[in-house]
């Protein structure tokens, strides 16, 4: 039960987090350069023209990452475009934290003290870095994505 009421407050920390930084840039577009490109390639994937950029059909690689174009373009075929890539965004973040509080249980539990002290004092220094925040949800770029590699590598 514990961890479920962790892993709701980690939701909702980073919802609320995401909400934030969206607000204190000016409610910027969604994505920015880097992002945008990838985009074009995924929107024409999923549009059935092929991995190639705007509106040519030269098959050219731009984009930074292979999975994250592919992930953008599975979010722009079922029709969610940017806005189901700034979800999925959000659940990567989720599950990048999620990993690291396991690392955090791991280690409490080894050193036989409560974890959940430690856990929402992580949450709340992780979501309280504005520009971490920023770079892995509302630039909508692969940097989420490559988080959970590296900390999944711990």
């Amino acid at each position: 039960m514990r961890k479920i009421a962790i892993a709701a407050v980690l939701v909702f920390a980073v919802i609320v987090a995401t909400w934030a930084v969206f607000l204190g840039h000016d409610k910027p577009r969604l994505g920015t350069d880097d992002a945008n490109i990838s985009f074009s390639y995924a929107e024409n994937l999923a549009r059935g023209h092929g991995i190639a950029y705007g509106a040519t059909q030269q098959r050219v690689e731009g984009y930074t990452s292979t999975l994250w174009m592919l992930l953008c373009a599975l979010s722009f075929a079922i029709g969610l475009d940017e806005l189901g890539v700034l979800w999925l965004s959000i659940a990567v973040l989720c599950s990048t934290l999620a990993v690291a509080l396991s690392l955090v249980r791991h280690y409490t539990t080894m050193f036989h003290v409560k974890s959940w002290p430690y856990e929402l004092t992580f949450i709340a220094l992780v979501l309280s870095s504005p520009g971490y925040v920023t770079w892995t949800t509302i630039t909508l770029m692969d940097t989420c994505l490559w988080g959970l590699f590296v900390v999944g590598l711990l």
